[in-house]
């Protein structure tokens, strides 16, 4: 599917629907990145999902998928370009130990206060505003310019955001909030289960003040709630 404009009410599940395992870009971002000093590394495979996103009760967010390895391993395995369609579709679990992905080894740690990984893993998703992989993200720019992530941006306004402050699921911005549309500065808590708390770089919540420490506990609850239900 190819866009052009402003990407409004397209559904992220349909927009990477046609893309075949084995492609390093969306068609729709090709010209783009082209023309673009974008800092991705295209040689791994693209998607800014891992995990249930169609249906999973906790939605974490950040900016773009790290890198490492593995990524660059996966690009040529034909069993890794399947997984990746899957990702892309939301119908896969979190990537765990058994991918040898860094995308667990970092996020374990992060969850690990909402219970156990084996349940964290089946009903938890992460989104990424960009699909493309980098070792460290230099390229806010890239945010507004790329078509899938417009895509990825408007899909949260208008399904994932809505959803959450209707208690339907827990969704938690620990990465980029400024980019995601949600303040973090003040008053971060939106509807009944939106939170952008203030974090750590690697998507930890911060801890630093009595205040900063409540929120963590109102964050944590929630999580573990949503999960029980799964």
């Amino acid at each position: 599917m190819l866009m052009t404009g402003h990407a409004v009410n397209v559904d992220i599940f349909d927009f990477w629907a046609d893309v075949s395992g084995d492609a390093h870009e969306h068609p729709a971002d090709r010209d783009v990145l082209a023309r673009s000093d974008h800092g991705f590394d295209l040689r791994c495979l693209p998607s800014n999902v891992d995990g249930r996103l169609k249906d999973a009760k906790l939605v974490l967010l950040f900016v773009n998928p790290g890198m490492d390895a593995v990524d660059l391993e996966e690009a040529t395995d034909p069993a890794a370009q399947n997984k990746y369609r899957e990702m892309r579709a939301g119908t896969r679990e979190l990537r765990g130990a058994e991918d040898k992905s860094r995308a667990y080894k970092w996020l374990a740690p992060i969850t690990k206060d909402f219970g156990p990984w084996e349940t964290v893993q089946h009903n938890t998703a992460v989104l990424n505003i960009a699909a493309y992989h980098s070792q460290a993200f230099k390229s806010p720019h890239m945010l507004a310019a790329l078509p899938s992530c417009r895509v990825c941006l408007d899909w949260a306004q208008t399904v994932l955001f809505p959803q959450a402050e209707a208690g339907e699921r827990v969704v938690i911005c620990l990465r980029a909030a400024r980019f995601w549309g949600l303040r973090n500065d003040r008053t971060r808590h939106f509807g009944r289960s939106l939170f952008a708390p203030s974090t750590l770089r690697n998507g930890q919540i911060r801890q630093t003040t009595d205040s900063e420490r409540a929120e963590r506990d109102t964050i944590v609850s929630a999580a573990r709630a949503v999960l029980a239900t799964g």
